[in-house]
């Protein structure tokens, strides 16, 4: 009898690490390109030129994914950690789904659609020709652009749940996995924390990330959390009316989501409260 495959689900947030290492690696016209885009200002003159080349025709799209396909493992903050986490997995099987969450710029939008592309370039063969790791093969790529990520902590931290949570329900709905991972390597790191944050609510098993110094891959387990029935009562209360009663702003600051003397709930705070108690 064969060895079971594993089946295993990535949520990947994505930022532009992969534009600023390929700037360094691009010459010529295209290379000046992709440095400004990695600078570029969230819906500046070139945040706009970069989301515009989100097309396979595209000479800067053209040669990102050269660059990507000539280095995957070192190219960028979200490929790098995905190859040593499955690496870590050799000596057996496991096929992987892999949704990466990209920002609502440009930017994010070109480096995303640039990832998606490649992964689903070797989706569906044994990756043991493609990047050395026999009994690995990635199953499936798909990239979702969050809308207000990386333009508002609140609503790209409100859609970012929500959208990881749909996406978690729709999958398991049609598949049942082993594990389910974050990589939370790249992207905007305050919400790649709150992500972190909701992990133990929405289903998240582990996260696992390249340090910046020691370069090795680290796991971080995460213990599955439920909010007990009685405070999520008083959130949705909270949620729902103006000022919560004194018993319920009791209950509340004794939860640290309101301070001493403060009568309502932060309007940012009540945004993600919403997001991570909703079904």
């Amino acid at each position: 009898m064969g060895e079971e495959e594993r089946k295993i689900l990535h949520i990947v947030t994505v930022g532009t690490s992969l534009l600023r290492n390929a700037s360094s690696r691009i010459s010529g016209e295209v290379g000046e390109k992709i440095k400004r885009y990695a600078n570029a200002s969230v819906n500046s003159e070139d945040d706009v030129e970069a989301g515009n080349s989100v097309r396979g025709s595209s000479e800067v799209f053209k040669e990102l994914l050269k660059y990507v396909t000539s280095d995957h493992s070192n190219c960028c903050a979200e490929l790098r950690p995905l190859y040593y986490y499955m690496k870590s997995l050799e000596g057996s099987k496991a096929s992987h789904d892999i949704v990466l969450f990209s920002s609502d710029t440009g930017a994010g939008r070109l480096s995303s659609a640039v990832l998606e592309s490649y992964l689903q370039s070797i989706s569906g063969s044994d990756l043991g020709d493609i990047w050395g790791l026999r009994g690995q093969m990635i199953r499936s790529a798909e990239r979702i652009v969050v809308e207000g990520l990386g333009r508002n902590f609140t609503d790209g931290g409100y859609n970012l749940i929500l959208n990881t949570k749909k996406v978690l329900r729709e999958k398991q709905g049609r598949e049942r996995y082993d594990e389910i991972v974050s990589n939370l390597t790249g992207g905007f790191k305050p919400e790649s924390a709150l992500l972190m944050v909701a992990s133990g609510l929405i289903g998240i098993n582990k996260s696992y990330y390249i340090h910046e110094f020691s370069h090795e891959l680290n796991m971080i387990p995460i213990l599955p959390l439920k909010v007990r029935e009685d405070v999520s009562n008083v959130i949705r209360k909270a949620l729902e009316k103006e000022e919560p009663d004194e018993i319920e702003r009791r209950i509340l600051e004794n939860i640290g989501l309101l301070s001493r003397g403060q009568r309502k709930l932060d309007k940012n705070l009540r945004k993600i409260l919403e997001a991570l108690i909703s079904v």
